[in-house]
């Protein structure tokens, strides 16, 4: 599962990525940590307005639950910041929004655990465009969405069974947030999609290009420090004596 993520590109580089503008003036704020678990804002360009990007919170919050969000992040006995591809059709919370409420969610990279001898360690996953890990690209993950009458929107990313790279990362789940390939990305969006073409997005819309990983410190983890700085990216030396990656 995906629950911290980075996004650091410029706002200009938002909008050109696909000539969608913010909704508004100074809505957007860089962030080296996103952390699923303190509901940040996630800035997406949903279907119902693929014409700009959005500010929105991190979690899906139900349509029965719009009205008082904050209790339901509060209470609910489950999260709804990753939402699994065999539960999209088959579960309330998210099958009205895998069908009519699609989104794309913006990132530049993220983070998943590697497990070795009962430790576990972070690496830092993201796509390379240059010499230096400050080139990365910019991608967006497959998103659902719901939205309140004030125009507050809500978001879980998807995510899937691991490809071959991410099953040696992510080596106990095995999971793999759906990093949608550009030439998928118009589709995702398109109103009326079918059930059976959104479930082939699903199975084939994951990214060609290549992937980079490396272990970070697990000084992600703690909420009591600063971690929204550029040094959360500096290589660390890996608990896995192999030369996996």
């Amino acid at each position: 599962m995906c629950f911290i993520t980075s996004l650091t590109k410029k706002a200009e580089e938002l909008k050109k990525y696909r000539n969608t503008p913010p909704i508004k003036d100074e809505v957007y704020e860089p962030s080296f940590i996103l952390d699923a678990f303190t509901h940040p804002n996630l800035y997406i360009i949903p279907q119902n307005s693929p014409s700009n990007y959005f500010p929105a919170s991190w979690g899906l919050i139900p349509n029965y639950s719009l009205d008082e969000p904050g209790k339901f992040y509060k209470e609910a006995k489950y999260n709804t910041m990753n939402a699994r591809d065999d539960k999209l059709f088959s579960s309330s919370i998210w099958k009205n929004s895998i069908l009519n409420s699609r989104c794309l969610i913006f990132a530049d990279g993220f983070y998943e655990p590697h497990h070795y001898n009962n430790k576990s360690q972070p690496y830092f996953c993201h796509i390379p465009n240059g010499d230096t890990i400050e080139d990365r690209e910019l991608f967006t993950f497959a998103g659902i969405y719901t939205y309140d009458d004030e125009g507050n929107y809500y978001t879980s990313l998807i995510t899937v069974e691991a490809n071959p790279f991410f099953a040696v990362i992510h080596n106990k789940k095995k999971r793999m947030p759906l990093v949608l390939d550009r030439k998928y990305e118009s589709d995702w969006l398109e109103e009326g999609q079918s059930e059976k073409l959104i479930k082939e997005l699903l199975n084939v819309g994951f990214t060609s290009k290549n992937f980079e990983a490396y272990p970070v410190t697990n000084d992600l983890y703690k909420r009591n420090l600063e971690r929204d700085t550029p040094d959360i990216l500096n290589r660390v030396e890996p608990i896995e004596p192999l030369a996996l990656f």
